[in-house]
């Protein structure tokens, strides 16, 4: 009879062991054996764990808890930051965990099924130095244990039948007392006894005790109670999420429209400085799914959350928003609009000034009345810029022609339209940079005079301002691009893409600092951004750029796991193999990119990518070169 049974599963590899073997068999293996002896076998043995399996550079282990097994895990993660601190970089050993929770087959001394399988891919899933867990093991802890989560959001696992919601553990914010027995686990052989210290540390526990049964008898509770996946704090002004609106049309090709009275609503809000307003690529990865308000301000850490529905019948709609004080859990207002068609944008003003009104009373009247618009313009234009923005976030050759085709008629309708101006500039920035209809240097000559018209029809747009900046970065105009961008951002500070792209022309001139916090900022603004992965390659960059290649593979491998269909990380990645002369590594990463973007040349790359500096560049060309990038 085949014998099954419950477990916490604890899965663990070396991140780079492979390579770190080629360099220095013998120091790896003695590292190796050091840290299993020193740590990891006395930390996993002190909370009854279980190892099953091993594989060199691999651990599974088995639990009775989810409990034991993620304090496990962080325990051995500190630690070995502890130990890596003291080391160079090329001495410093990573690695990886995944904690899962299910049912498992016994054979044995070993395990199987699809709860093994699950913690071996979250631990593929964990950044350098991480750990990943499941949904079903976090709710196992929550309230147990002193750890926060960031929610990763539902990932689809190879050979795993359903996605699996994934969170990571915030090491930076951990619990005293695992940070304690990191010092105790790395100082103390196995087996030592220190009596006096235990004693002492005794009566220190019955007298903290006895303190925490009276202050709860006071009627408080402990501050670490609560949802793990609380990570955020709340900005210092008022912070808001607009989810996208619900298409009741009963036309699933009315989708566009609901759509775009969401982002103008988000992109209304943004003005207002003392607002945090969460971007648009973040408040759509909710749309089509039953959402608990709550949850959405717990995993954004924000206040407030703005929902509706948009109904559209032959000239007239009809507009419902409420605004929700997720932290206090109430309503703060709620509205119907029935209006004409031509009064559109009248309802997106008047929306717009009541959240301005309920959630930052202290927004002066003058500042409301510089956010609306000058003038209504027509419904048609509006439909055509708004249905291209659809396609064009698609980020395909396809979708990107059909956004062309409708803002060209959009500007053929009105040619002062600067919304239709910028859209298009940031399509031709794309093409150039991606080659997808038309040589490089056509594709940058228009969307600079597509730019520049956006801001001369509105020079109060943040929009404008930042896809010239994105142009002036293209063409190497690296000083203007980013006054150009500032701007955008003192327009706009809630413009995650402003952000992003000032921070990734800090990437190539050189400001790693400025080039982090920039970076740091755009995910904050837009914490579920879908093109995440082009900023944490940027990181990537960053190490490149400081010849600091083992660092950025890392980030490049990182960015790829988060969307392996963008190609600028597996571009980056290919480069850095090839500096470090890892040949087979870096001609498979090549093929990768060649897949995604077939035909691809050095010629290409060198005119796509802006560096600043000729020696970033030549080391960049040299390691595709040795990828085998044709010329």
């Amino acid at each position: 009879m085949v014998e099954r049974k419950l477990v916490a599963i604890l899965a663990a590899d070396v991140v780079g062991y492979s390579r770190m073997m080629e360099a220095d068999e013998a120091a790896t293996l003695a590292a190796m054996k050091a840290h299993r002896r020193e740590l990891w076998t006395p930390i996993m043995k002190r909370l009854g764990g279980r190892l099953v399996g091993t594989a060199g550079d691999s651990l599974l282990v088995e639990f009775a808890s989810v409990v034991a097994a993620v304090e496990c895990a962080v325990t051995i993660q500190l630690g070995m930051r502890k130990r890596n601190a003291a080391l160079t970089e090329a001495e410093r050993m990573q690695i990886r965990m995944g904690v899962n929770i299910g049912e498992v087959i016994v054979d044995g001394d070993d395990i199987y099924g699809d709860g093994v399988n699950v913690a071996a891919r979250l631990e593929a899933h964990a950044e350098p130095g991480g750990i990943c867990l499941s949904q079903a093991a976090v709710d196992q802890i929550k309230g147990r244990l002193e750890v926060t989560f960031a929610n990763l959001g539902e990932v689809s696992f190879k050979n795993i039948g359903t996605p699996v919601t994934v969170f990571a553990i915030k090491l930076d914010r951990k619990a005293g007392m695992i940070e304690t027995a990191v010092a105790t686990a790395d100082s103390d052989p196995p087996g030592a006894r220190r009596t006096p210290l235990l004693v002492a540390v005794s009566v220190a526990c019955l007298v903290l005790l006895a303190g925490v049964v009276w202050w709860l008898w006071q009627g408080n509770r402990l501050p670490f109670i609560g949802e793990p996946e609380v990570v955020l704090t709340l900005p210092d002004k008022p912070s808001l999420a607009v989810l996208p609106f619900d298409n009741l049309s009963g036309d699933p090709d009315q989708e566009y429209f609901s759509d775009g009275i969401s982002e103008n609503i988000i992109t209304a809000l943004s003005r207002f400085r003392s607002l945090f307003v969460i971007s648009r690529n973040t408040s759509f990865t909710f749309k089509g799914s039953n959402v608990d308000v709550k949850q959405v301000a717990s995993d954004l850490g924000i206040q407030y959350v703005l929902e509706g529905s948009v109904q559209k019948s032959g000239n007239r709609i009809r507009v419902t928003a409420q605004l929700i004080d997720a932290v206090k859990d109430h309503h703060i207002w709620a509205e119907q609009y029935d209006r004409e068609i031509s009064d559109l944008f009248a309802i997106q003003d008047d929306i717009t000034e009541h959240i301005a009104g309920s959630v930052a009373p202290e927004l002066a009247a003058a500042e409301i009345e510089r956010t609306r618009r000058k003038a209504i313009p027509d419904l048609a234009d509006w439909e055509l810029v708004t249905r291209a923005t659809w396609h064009f976030g698609k980020y395909t050759p396809h979708d990107s022609a059909e956004a062309e085709t409708l803002l060209l008629n959009a500007l053929d309708k009105n040619p002062d339209n600067s919304e239709a101006s910028a859209a298009l500039s940031e399509l031709y920035v794309f093409d150039a940079i991606y080659a997808w209809h038309r040589p490089q240097s056509e594709s940058l000559k228009r969307a600079y005079t597509a730019a520049q018209r956006a801001v001369e029809l509105d020079p109060r747009s943040a929009v404008a301002h930042m896809v010239l900046g994105g142009v002036l970065f293209q063409l190497r105009k690296h000083q203007l691009a980013i006054e150009r961008l500032e701007t955008a951002i003192d327009i706009n500070p809630n413009l995650a893409r402003a952000v992003g792209y000032l921070a990734i022309v800090h990437t190539y001139t050189h400001d790693f600092d400025a080039a982090s916090r920039g970076i740091d900022r755009s995910l904050r603004l837009n914490p579920r951004d879908p093109l995440a992965g082009l900023l944490i390659a940027q990181r990537g960059m960053m190490a490149f750029n400081d010849r600091r290649y083992e660092d950025a593979t890392q980030w490049f491998e990182l960015a790829i796991r988060m969307n392996p269909i963008q190609p600028s990380p597996h571009r980056g990645l290919a480069a850095n193999y090839g500096m470090l002369d890892m040949i087979p590594e870096a001609e498979a990463a090549y093929e990768q990119l060649n897949k995604l973007v077939p035909g691809v040349t050095l010629r290409d790359t060198r005119r796509a990518v802006a560096f600043a500096f000729e020696d970033d560049a030549d080391r960049f060309i040299e390691g595709l070169r040795r990828a085998g990038m044709p010329e």
